[in-house]
């Protein structure tokens, strides 16, 4: 006796009115930001050797060179905490959002065959797309909690657990690549320009923003630069309650919240508004 499989059924209706008309709709596609979730996923191992070897590697492997070559070569330190420590408490916001821009400035454009057939919210799209940033952020944080350890066990290094503050920055950092990717996903989607000058963009915010540095080493002359980045704040406040150093500075920390959720809403305005009109040229 033949069994028919019992399948989803997804019924389009006139799209609703108003920003959390779009929002609702969102959620109740909210399957979808799974399945492009998994699909992103996939593609970052897509035509590789190692497959999912790759995925622990993406924090050992910067952990390594930049402790090598800054902490080693140049002799960069960690203010009061071992270098590789400091390195990874700076990089695990970093990479999220930076992993989460990349991935959503792209989702339109690796899309294609899904948004020209298929009728959806496109706000899932972007959501989906920033699903490597979480697994980078765990590959991240698993290497960070084994350098604790080792520093712990063998060196005799007294290291603090990460504090609940650090949820908090990691959900700044996320939210402030969410909106970048918002803002560039459909002018992305029609030239590879802006997908190739947000690689030497980041590059260049990534100079600007104490990483690899501590924020100390940036001359007083300069150190208006670092004040006007968000994400400066958002690495120090991390980086604060991670190696629990010290308490992070509230006004600052509210500061970096108040740009973010602006960009993030500016985000969110620009892709509700154009994205029906200029994805269909995709």
């Amino acid at each position: 006796m033949m069994q028919v499989s019992a399948q989803l059924e997804w019924t389009r209706e006139p799209e609703a009115p108003g920003f959390w008309g779009r929002i609702a709709e969102t959620w109740r596609a909210r399957a979808l930001i799974l399945f492009f979730a998994r699909l992103t996923l996939y593609k970052t191992i897509q035509r590789t050797i190692l497959g999912w070897l790759w995925l622990p590697l993406r924090g050992l492997v910067p952990t390594l060179v930049g402790s090598l070559v800054l902490g080693g070569f140049l002799g960069v330190k960690g203010e009061g905490a071992p270098y590789p420590l400091f390195l990874l408490s700076g990089l695990i916001p970093w990479v999220t959002f930076a992993s989460t821009a990349i991935w959503t400035v792209r989702c339109l454009e690796l899309t294609r065959r899904y948004t020209r057939v298929a009728a959806f919210p496109r706000l899932v799209l972007p959501l989906g797309f920033s699903a490597p940033a979480f697994i980078d952020v765990a590959m991240f944080m698993a290497t960070y909690l084994c350098v604790s350890l080792w520093y712990g066990l063998y060196e005799g290094v007294s290291v603090a657990l990460p504090g609940p503050q650090t949820v908090f920055y990691l959900l700044l950092s996320w939210l402030a690549g969410l909106g970048v990717g918002l803002l560039l996903c459909i002018p992305g989607a029609q030239v590879r320009d802006i997908r190739f000058s947000l690689n030497y963009v980041l590059s260049f915010a990534l100079a600007l923003t104490p990483v690899t540095y501590p924020a100390s080493m940036v001359p007083e002359k300069w150190a208006f630069l670092t004040t006007m980045n968000p994400l400066a704040a958002i690495v120090e406040g991390f980086r604060t309650a991670a190696l629990g150093q010290a308490t992070p500075p509230f006004n600052s920390g509210i500061v970096a919240a108040v740009i973010t959720l602006s960009f993030v809403s500016v985000g969110l305005y620009v892709f509700n508004r154009f994205e029906k009109y200029l994805t269909e040229k995709v």
